[in-house]
């Protein structure tokens, strides 16, 4: 006998069976898939994961009008894989690829433009544009690695959404 994810997943694929590969993509399929198998699995000791399991029947005995055909079934399909991926994120720590990186990159940008920034006030005979741009590379740089660094740790430990 299968277990509850397995047959929601097997409904998934049969109603998206012949369906065009870009949108089985653009709609995040396979990830809602692995959040279906990860909810099956958390669900024991997660309330909250216990009662997405009743939305999760429902969006996915309408999965195939949801990528189809825009209206209400896609609204809740796409509210629902938010839900779930907000959900596993905060209170089981899976994170998407590359979250820290972009996270960290983002952070590093805007502290070494304004590093970069602070220099400029110092040397006020150079262009800015020398010490933004310098400064804003560097802390892109610096921040990349670290950030790297724990998305692999994240890759090593199998929490990837």
């Amino acid at each position: 006998m299968k277990n509850w994810a397995e047959e929601k997943i097997e409904q998934i694929q049969a109603q998206l069976e012949g369906s065009n590969e870009k949108d089985l993509r653009f709609f995040r399929i396979a990830e809602f898939e692995r959040m279906i198998r990860r909810t099956e699995e958390l669900a024991p000791t997660c309330s909250e994961c216990q009662k997405m399991k009743a939305d999760i029947a429902l969006i996915v005995a309408q999965i195939g009008e949801a990528i189809h055909q825009p209206g209400k079934p896609r609204r809740a399909y796409d509210r629902l894989i938010d839900r779930l991926a907000r959900h596993q994120r905060k209170t089981h720590g899976f994170y998407p690829p590359y979250y820290f990186t972009y996270l960290y990159s983002f952070f590093g940008l805007l502290g070494g433009t304004a590093l970069g920034a602070l220099v400029w006030l110092g040397f006020v005979a150079q262009p800015v544009s020398y010490f933004l741009l310098t400064g804003s590379m560097l802390g892109l740089l610096a921040a990349r690695i670290p950030g790297s660094r724990k998305d692999q740790q994240l890759r090593d430990r199998n929490k990837l959404l």
